[in-house]
């Protein structure tokens, strides 16, 4: 699975793939659109990095 974000007009948006290029973005869920939006935002994050960053 290979999750990817892409930029139309300074806007994030967030897709997810399969290894052979099939698009499996969900409209809900964890491998929905939001999902990714939702933590990318989070307060936690530092530019857009989440987790812990060494």
């Amino acid at each position: 699975m290979l999750m990817v974000t892409t930029w139309e007009e300074g806007t994030p948006v967030y897709q997810v793939f399969t290894e052979d290029g099939e698009e499996i973005t969900a409209d809900d869920g964890p491998l929905s659109a939001g999902a990714c939006a939702e933590c990318h935002t989070d307060p936690s994050c530092v530019a857009g990095q989440c987790g812990r960053i060494e």
